[in-house]
């Protein structure tokens, strides 16, 4: 198997290493990042075995088993030189069996000079026994994707069926496991299209369906279970490690498909002792692949001259879309939001206070800050948290934060149903009713003395004949009236200058160091929340790098 590849120059492949697991490998880049190059050059890192039944099979599968690296440049008008400027070893290919070999370019002189072409052969050390590794290569490029409905029958010729009957059940098990058709194996034919596509014909259980009438994405899945079992066939025969590579895996396939078939892909590795290594566009391939270890994603970054290999500590969902997407992450995440309900205009007042001072206080959190949308909702209490709490609107609000006025009750476990409280202990029109009282019998100069506060004439004398007044009036009111008491408060808190009085209340209240240890509480809640929703809403949750990897908590 190839542990890896040094590049010295071939293509846009300059200076670069690429490491490769023994299990599944998983390559990707925009277009002209040489993926496909990577491909024919595994391939031609190996040599076929001889004298074994199953090989028979796997040519039939194979346009040409080892295809060789001058397919690349056939067809073209001119030579194509693939290193300009580089004489010598282009690249070297390292093997898990501690094996090292050189490659370098051979030009072939042929009599017409617009023929000529350049292969690509180990460049062998003398007085040394030297050779390429053995071992069977089924190379799956595009040609598979050409639709077999859309070819006449009569361009195809029926070819000898050297695959034993149990690996053609077991085909059409793993085909009925991913696509939920039965195939009729008493129906296999192999049949070849003038040397581009070798494909089963077969029929299935289910009227009208058969291998002329599925989809694109059908005949795919079963060209490559056939590539698999072909190997396991190898594997079953000799015991020994294999090479599966396939040009755009995702091509056809639908998204669930594609999860599906990577699971195979780890499976038949880790039984058979297969290497497979393939190209994809597909975010699910990738992000399933980021996400477990047991997959090596390797993404190729286009430098314009050169080509990249993106490291693991930028191997993430959000940076591989801006590169296919050629957005900025600023771009990328534009428009995406956590909504956040709470319970009326005066909870997200002092909420957005307290996000802004998380923002200016926690660098961590300033990356985040924007991401976090308070709606314009009118819910209160009881409504709010039986919506959180309901099982079947649960689902709806699973991408949503609640979060509620700090007289709720509420337990540690209520997190799991994405609901918080503000701090307080009371309604944030009674928080600041009682702290504005303090300040104000106290003398707290530092609040009084403030700038800003006097400069907008907030003096105590202020406060003592009009807005103490108007606190002390809802009592009285409640006597006199069929309101209720939050709605006097909310009219007070919203009464003309009021409003940017209490506003400076709230924020001396945020700022006071009596009240941090009750901020870091919520300060933590939020975090553990942004974690659990961003992603659902495609925003990238190592934003807020401050995570403990064991627990996934801030």
């Amino acid at each position: 198997m190839i542990k890896k590849l040094s590049f010295i120059h071939y293509r846009k492949l300059k200076n670069i290493e690429i490491d490769f697991s023994k299990g599944v490998n998983i390559i990707s880049g925009t277009n002209g990042t040489c993926k496909t190059s990577i491909l024919h050059l595994i391939s031609n890192s190996f040599q076929e075995p001889t004298g074994i039944n199953c090989m028979k099979s796997i040519r039939s599968l194979n346009n040409c088993t080892n295809p060789k690296i001058e397919t690349l440049t056939k067809g073209d008008k001119i030579y194509a030189n693939p290193a300009i400027g580089t004489v010598g070893i282009l690249y070297s290919a390292e093997y898990y069996d501690g094996v090292k070999l050189d490659f370098r370019r051979k030009n072939d002189k042929p009599l017409e000079l617009e023929k000529k072409r350049f292969r690509i052969i180990p460049k062998y050390s003398q007085g040394t026994n030297e050779k390429l590794p053995v071992a069977p290569v089924i190379y799956l490029g595009l040609s598979r994707l050409m639709s077999s409905g859309e070819i006449d029958d009569s361009d195809f010729t029926k070819k000898r069926d050297s695959l034993p009957k149990e690996y053609h059940v077991e085909i059409a098990e793993l085909y009925k496991e991913l696509t939920k058709q039965e195939i009729d194996t008493n129906s296999y034919k192999t049949m070849q299209y003038e040397k581009i596509k070798t494909r089963a014909d077969f029929t299935t259980t289910e009227e009208g369906i058969d291998s002329n009438t599925i989809s694109d994405g059908q005949d795919n899945i079963h060209i490559i279970l056939t590539a698999l079992v072909c190997l396991k066939y190898y594997f079953d025969e000799t015991g020994k490690e294999s090479i599966l590579l396939i040009d755009e895996a995702d091509s056809t396939l639908h998204p669930d498909l594609q999860l599906k078939l990577l699971k195979l892909f780890k499976r038949f590795s880790n039984n058979y002792n297969i290497q497979i290594t393939f190209t994809t566009h597909s975010l699910d391939f990738l992000e399933e692949g980021i996400k477990k270890e047991e997959y090596n994603v390797i993404y190729l970054d286009d430098d314009i001259e050169k080509v990249k290999v993106l490291k693991d500590d930028k191997l993430d969902i959000y940076n591989i879309k801006t590169r296919l997407y050629s957005k900025s992450m600023e771009d990328m995440l534009r428009d995406k939001y956590i909504p956040v309900y709470t319970e009326d205009k005066e909870a997200r007042l002092f909420l957005e206070m307290i996000l802004n001072y998380f923002s200016d206080k926690k660098e961590e959190f300033s990356r985040i800050r924007n991401y976090f949308y308070l709606a314009d909702s009118y819910l209160g209490c009881d409504n709010l948290c039986k919506l959180f709490k309901d099982k079947v609107c649960q689902k709806q609000f699973l991408n949503c934060i609640g979060i509620v006025d700090g007289d709720t009750k509420l337990d540690e476990k209520d997190i799991n149903n994405n609901l918080l409280k503000l701090p307080g202990n009371t309604s944030v029109e009674r928080l600041v009713f009682d702290y504005s009282n303090k300040l104000y019998k106290e003398n707290i100069e530092d609040f009084w003395d403030n700038d800003t506060v006097s400069e907008m004439g907030f003096i105590r004398v202020y406060y003592r004949d009009h807005i103490k007044t108007d606190i002390d009036e809802i009592n009285t009111k409640l006597r006199s009236t069929d309101k209720k008491e939050r709605e006097l408060n909310k009219a007070c808190f919203n009464k003309d200058n009021n409003y940017n009085f209490f506003k400076l209340v709230l924020k001396y209240w945020i700022n006071n160091p009596e009240n941090q240890e009750e901020l870091e509480y919520l300060y933590n809640g939020i975090c553990t929340l942004y974690i659990k929703t961003s992603e659902m809403n495609g925003i990238n949750r190592k934003l807020l790098k401050k995570i403990d990897e064991n627990t996934g908590q801030v």
